[in-house]
């Protein structure tokens, strides 16, 4: 019998049990008697749950059920009236995730159970052999009760969003521009769905009408793709600005998803919807805003049952795909959400069981299929996306495995050994380079990506494993070594991130790239800038710095990102530090790219103070006006330069270079 605690020589012991009886470490230390404290009645409950379950399980894998058999008869029979107690519906779903989930369908929309105890409380005990019944009403609706803030987010008003579409011209123009620099990295709907997005009010006879979801998960799709251009090719392409076009979609957006109840989402395109649009807020609207839109999306995701896998639901294969990569881009949108808020995601290490995508194309699958297709070898059409989702999944099962939460800090985090954290990078590193790096074809755009972010990734995670190692005071041993090799991974993070700008064939993804820039690594070769007392190094530190300025122009939109401004301005107390302790070749004259971000800087300033700036000085944190005087002429002394940068890893607020709020 299993047990659900450790024996009593393993619990003191801090080791796991496997909790048979004797366990395998008794077994093997052989002096150790096994014995296990008296099982608490609900340990009991729990255990004899557990067998229930086993056996249910088994009789319907022989294709019996237990409803089917006769039951015995009982020795005083009584009327079937008694009503359930919640207790005993949720009894099988005491511990762990149910193997018998269940969607139900009410006037064309769909509820999810976790277990189909639920549902026989509720008072379907009927089995489908789809998993799938049509219910008499929703048993969740007690009551007619108002929704929660629906006078503030839920307007009923009627909403005609056909009217609003825009000229079929620049449909067609949109569509293209999608279909070459997002699609490939958002694959949440399938290529002929996207298609008839666009076109379908365009070309309504070659194409069925769209539904309200499906009208506001186009605008969406719209948002996304304008924010995809940069400002001159909205001009050309398009004939507006993008920031006049951006605001109308977003308006449009936004008020499409106040005319739906996003508390209590009931569709999964509305889902989808709500994807692209947290997607496409990313850098651009508030993160903790974003964040809890997150927590919204995945509470509505698991009441649709997309967590689930669509195998134990009995789905059928094409629904299963479509569920399956819109639950993982949504891990994958959380992931970065948290890396921007500082937080660990906790839907990440939940109990769910949505297996990876398939590695297939489109038209590998259509909505007639019974069984999944064969999935291809090499990479496909949706490599992207399962390069990004199998990598979480890899990081996952490691730490799962491990009993330890998945905490975004394990690279950096003391309580990991540098040991378990190097094995882990090279598992991860061999995987990428086996299932997706050695099928790269670099005449193709996304596979040129993928060997780009693979690699400025499994170099960053190298970089921040070693950044508390090197950073350390007392120094560990073989600081120095530590301290070479930190420097060497920050010098090779900020090169692929160059990568980025420098290869034509990935332009189109630059609005997705935008965001990956390593801040970390470039503040620690800023340090070193002002540090490095030898000349070859010092030099090779400034021309890589200035190679950066000339590629990434984002790095001049001050506007745009507050550590962007501030970066600049280290940049050049950098470099003024360097000249006062001689660091610098000869009299080697001030580079131009810092001579650029000085007068770049001093028109900003000049502008905040005006008020001129399109992020008013009120607006600004303590820590913004730390680094904006009032009166710009006193930046710079050459006193203020040298207090200024006078810092070492362990003084920089790495917080502060992780999140843009």
């Amino acid at each position: 019998m299993t047990r659900t605690q450790a024996c009593e020589p393993c619990a003191k012991r801090k080791v796991r049990c496997d909790k048979q009886e004797p366990c395998n470490n008794c077994t093997r230390r052989k002096q150790d008697h096994c014995s296990y404290v008296d099982e608490s009645p609900y340990e009991k409950i729990k255990s004899l749950e557990e067998q229930v379950r086993k056996l249910q399980g088994s009789l319907r894998s022989d294709g019996s059920s237990p409803a089917k058999r006769p039951a015995p008869s009982p020795p005083s029979p009584e009327p079937r009236t008694r009503t359930r107690t919640r207790q005993e519906a949720t009894a099988t779903v005491a511990s762990g995730r149910s193997k018998d989930p269940v969607i139900f369908e009410e006037d064309g929309q769909q509820f999810y159970l976790e277990s189909q105890s639920w549902h026989a409380w509720f008072g379907h005990e009927q089995e489908s052999p789809s998993n799938r019944t049509q219910a008499t009403g929703n048993p969740f609706l007690i009551r007619n009760a108002p929704n929660a803030f629906q006078r503030i987010f839920y307007r009923q008003t009627a909403l005609n969003l056909a009217e609003r579409d825009p000229p079929s011209q620049d449909a067609a123009i949109l569509w293209n521009v999608f279909s070459q620099g997002i699609h490939p990295v958002l694959r949440i709907s399938f290529s002929s769905d996207y298609k008839r997005s666009f076109f379908a009010s365009t070309q309504p006879g070659r194409y069925e009408p769209l539904t309200e979801a499906e009208h506001i998960f186009k605008f969406t799709l719209y948002l996304i793709t304008v924010l995809s251009l940069s400002d001159e090719e909205c001009v050309q392409k398009l004939h507006h600005p993008k920031s006049s076009m951006v605001s109308q979609f977003q308006t449009i957006v936004e008020e499409a998803l106040s005319h739906t109840n996003i508390f209590c989402v009931n569709n999964v395109t509305i889902l989808k919807a709500l994807t692209v649009y947290l997607m496409s807020g990313i850098d651009r609207l508030s993160t903790q805003s974003l964040w809890s839109l997150m927590g919204l999306i995945n509470r509505n995701a698991e009441k649709l049952g997309v967590h689930r896998d669509g195998t134990l639901l009995k789905l059928p294969p094409m629904q299963t795909e479509e569920r399956r990569r819109l639950w993982w881009h949504l891990q994958h949108l959380d992931l970065a959400l948290a890396v921007r808020s500082g937080m660990t995601p906790l839907t990440l290490m939940g109990d769910w069981d949505a297996k990876l995508p398939l590695n297939i194309e489109d038209e590998d699958i259509d909505q007639n299929m019974t069984e999944p297709p064969k999935e291809r070898k090499g990479l496909t059409s949706m490599s992207y996306c399962l390069f990004t989702y199998w990598v979480i999944d890899k990081q996952r099962g490691f730490l799962r495995a491990n009993n330890d939460r998945f905490e975004l800090s394990w690279q950096s985090k003391e309580a990991v050994p540098p040991l378990i954290k190097d094995s882990l990078i090279d598992q991860l590193e061999e995987g990428v380079n086996k299932h997706f790096l050695q099928h790269c074809d670099p005449l193709k755009p996304v596979h040129v990506l993928i060997q780009i972010v693979a690699r400025a990734l499994v170099c960053g995670m190298r970089q921040r494993t070693l950044q508390p190692l090197a950073s350390s005071k007392p120094a560990v041993v073989d600081g120095e070594r530590l301290h070479r090799e930190l420097i060497d991974a920050s010098i090779q993070s900020l090169e692929y991130s160059m990568a980025y700008y420098t290869q034509p064939s990935i332009a189109h993804f630059q609005w997705l790239t935008r965001s990956f820039f390593p801040w970390h690594a470039f503040m620690i070769v800023l340090v070193e800038a002002s540090q490095q007392s030898d000349l070859e190094k010092s030099q090779r530190i400034w021309d890589l710095l200035s190679a950066l300025y000339s590629i990434n122009l984002t790095l001049s939109q001050f506007h745009e990102d507050r550590r962007i401004s501030h970066a600049a301005e280290l940049v050049s107390i950098a470099w003024r530090t360097c000249e006062r302790r001689s660091h610098t070749i000869g009299a080697s004259p001030k580079p131009d790219f810092v001579m650029r971000l000085e007068t770049q800087l001093e028109a900003y300033r000049r502008q905040m103070k005006q008020g001129e700036s399109e992020v008013p000085t009120e607006n600004l944190s303590s820590a913004d006006r730390t680094f904006w005087p009032s009166t710009p002429e006193t930046m710079g002394s050459g006193q203020d330069a040298n207090a200024m940068f006078d810092l070492d890893f362990q003084d920089i607020d790495w917080s502060f270079w992780s999140s843009i709020d």
